[in-house]
């Protein structure tokens, strides 16, 4: 059988609950989580040995700005097949942040 990857999104006590039980069941495994708060989520890749990231927000030339986070996914299926991700940051930023960086 094929273990499942999953992504975490998220490092706090139901992200903790949720990784300990893929884990114990042997269907998969995490293999990245994503958190807003690079503290707690690089703590948590730490204790299940995975990889994180943390939003950071980018100019034109592709130069970080600042942290951000996603705040909405919405899948590909139901726009046209293209997914439209929606991230905050610091309302200072508006005129440069153009794109986000996991």
């Amino acid at each position: 059988m094929n273990k499942v990857k999953i992504g975490i999104i998220g490092a706090g006590g139901r992200a903790n609950f949720q990784a300990r039980a893929i884990v114990e069941s042997g269907i998969g495994g995490s293999v990245i989580v994503y958190s807003p708060f690079e503290e707690e989520v690089k703590n948590f890749a730490e204790k299940y040995k995975i990889k994180y990231y943390c939003g950071k927000c980018l100019d034109r030339n592709g130069k970080y700005v600042c942290d951000g986070k996603i705040i909405r996914v919405i899948p590909p299926e139901k726009n046209n097949m293209t997914a439209i991700v929606s991230f905050s940051f610091p309302k200072k930023y508006y005129n440069i942040v153009r794109s986000f960086k996991r």
